[in-house]
C-alpha cells in the first residue's frame, strides 16, 4: 500500500495495512534539530547540512533518505514564512545568545551553548 492509499484511507475512516506515520510535515510534528542530528547518527545516516524548517523553533527538515528509511508517510511544504525568510541575514551576538529583530521589532534570543529555539525577550508593544 502507498502512504497515498495509506492516508486516503484513513482520511475515510478506512482501515489501513497500517497507521500512517507523520514526522515534520507540519511545525507541530516537527524534530528538533538536536534531536534529527543525534537520530540521523544512531541509525548512521550522514550528517550534512540539516536545513532548518523553522528557524524560530529550530526545527530540522528530514531529507528524503531519511523519511523513506523511517517510512513516514506524509512530506512537508515549507515556504518561507515571515518569521523563517531573513533570521540569518539578521542574526547577530549579543553576549552569551545568539538574537534577531524581526520585521515586527520584536528581538527574538537564543542561548549560545545548548539553545533548542528562539525566545522573544523585546516587543514594540510590551508596555
Amino acid at each position: 500500500m502507498t502512504s497515498r492509499e495509506r492516508l486516503l484511507l484513513t482520511l475515510n475512516h478506512k482501515e489501513p495495512d497500517r497507521v500512517p506515520f507523520d514526522l515534520s510535515s507540519t511545525q507541530v510534528t516537527g524534530i528538533a534539530e538536536g534531536a534529527y542530528n543525534n537520530l540521523l547518527q544512531h541509525l548512521g545516516m550522514p550528517v550534512d547540512n540539516i536545513e532548518l524548517s523553522d528557524v524560530v523553533q529550530q526545527l530540522a527538515q528530514p531529507s528524503d533518505a531519511f523519511l523513506e528509511k523511517m517510512q513516514v508517510d506524509t512530506r512537508g511544504l515549507f515556504p518561507k514564512t515571515s518569521h523563517n525568510w531573513n533570521i540569518e541575514q539578521n542574526l547577530y551576538e549579543e553576549g552569551d545568545y545568539l538574537a534577531f529583530r524581526d520585521e515586527w521589532g520584536m528581538i527574538h534570543h537564543k542561548p549560545k551553548e545548548n539553545g533548542y529555539w528562539f525566545s522573544i525577550i523585546s516587543s514594540p508593544l510590551e508596555n
